[in-house]
């Protein structure tokens, strides 16, 4: 089994915590035969060809990616024998299995149709079809995951992320493909190279862009990035995820746990203020985790989580905002806000009435109970009249 395609669900046990996107590609290198599959109904066979395209972005050789989701399955369940086809290179080897029969879980049929409209001609010879280019061309190019993917076996799939900190100035982006950046109206297109003939740089110095486009300076003391026809966009923000609360998703040990719910028969301990208790993220923040590095090292700077419920009516505590390339809480720009705001979870058909937490969130919010948590709330309903 290949760990590290479903980019979702990557790493979320302990098996596949070590798992890397390089994996395809390193067992390839090794003789290793390459296949993916499915794992409904997380994972379901609609993701296999993309799959296929996840493995050469991170090296898997083209003339091996079809054979993953396609020659290599039909062959471990037996049927490469039955139905031998071979296709000269640069055509694909593609197993031929009688109608109805799924290979990976993708009709054959479908799959034929959507290769033949990339071919001018298919020709049968013992039942299996010769496909002939109709304009061939080069596959995309990819970035060079040469020092990743020698990590990965170095490191046993776990390389160090700990970013790394730039002082020299300036900063030189070469082989630019795009530049987004924040405008008045949202994000818009600064730069965008005609082709792949024609790539831009970029400088910036202190965190601002000073040139884009075509650059002329002497870079003798610049620190240079190559982008390998990449883009270059403002920083991304995480909402809603668990980062900075979990090591390993389904490994109980690692996680935080759940927040007490206040519809349910075991009330909340007094000892946390009872019904009126309030939980703060910020308490529970784990930092330098693995997903909130890797999720730095793809443009994400920061987050903003609340804490895990699993019950009817619960307050899901104070929200933080909080750095991901931070090493420690009293790192400076580590906490970015303490207090986000209010979370509240509501659940339909698990007990108590969607009507009664809306009624039990209206009597919090109204009356709310002295304690802790009457502070928020009395913030919450005070928010209404900023607008009014």
């Amino acid at each position: 089994m290949l760990h590290g395609y479903n980019t979702t669900n990557a790493r979320y046990k302990r098996e596949a915590y070590c798992g890397s996107e390089s994996a395809a590609r390193i067992l390839a290198e090794n003789g290793l035969t390459v296949l993916t599959k499915s794992g409904h109904p997380v994972l379901n066979s609609r993701y296999l060809l993309y799959k296929a395209q996840e493995a050469y972005f991170y090296g898997l050789p083209e003339n091996l990616v079809i054979a993953v989701v396609a020659k290599n399955p039909a062959e471990v369940m037996g049927m490469g024998l039955l139905y031998p086809c071979s296709i000269p290179s640069p055509l694909v080897n593609l197993p031929v299995v009688p109608v109805g029969m799924p290979s990976s879980g993708i009709p054959t049929l479908w799959l034929l149709a959507q290769l033949q409209s990339k071919f001018s001609l298919m020709v049968f010879r013992n039942s299996c079809p010769r496909m002939l280019w109709r304009n061939p061309k080069r596959s995309s190019a990819v970035p060079n995951f040469d020092t990743e993917a020698q990590e990965a076996v170095e490191y046993n799939g776990l390389p160090p992320l700990k970013p790394t900190t730039i002082t020299a100035r300036p900063i030189v982006f070469v082989n630019v493909q795009n530049v987004f950046a924040p405008a008045v109206s949202g994000v818009e297109e600064m730069f965008s190279a005609m082709d792949n003939n024609a790539l831009g740089t970029v400088v910036a110095e202190d965190g601002q862009i000073t040139c884009v486009g075509v650059c002329p300076m002497d870079f003798a003391n610049a620190t240079v990035v190559d982008l390998q026809a990449g883009s270059i966009s403002p920083r991304l923000v995480s909402f809603g995820s668990p980062l900075g609360l979990e090591h390993i998703t389904t490994e109980e040990s690692t996680l935080n746990g759940l927040i007490y719910d206040l519809l349910s028969q075991n009330s909340v301990p007094e000892i946390v203020e009872g019904d009126s208790a309030i939980i703060c993220a910020a308490d529970r923040l784990l930092f330098c985790t693995r997903d909130a590095l890797l999720a730095y090292h793809a443009g994400v700077t920061s987050a903003v989580i609340a804490l895990s419920a699993n019950g009817v009516f619960t307050y899901s505590g104070l929200g933080v905002s909080f750095s991901l390339s931070a090493g420690h809480k009293l790192e400076h720009g580590a906490i970015l806000q303490d207090v986000t705001g209010v979370h509240v979870m509501v659940v339909q058909n698990l007990g108590p009435s969607v009507s009664t937490q809306i009624a039990l969130l209206c009597k919090q919010l109204l009356c709310p109970v002295e304690g802790l948590s009457k502070e928020w709330l009395e913030k919450v309903t005070a928010v209404k009249h900023l607008y009014h």
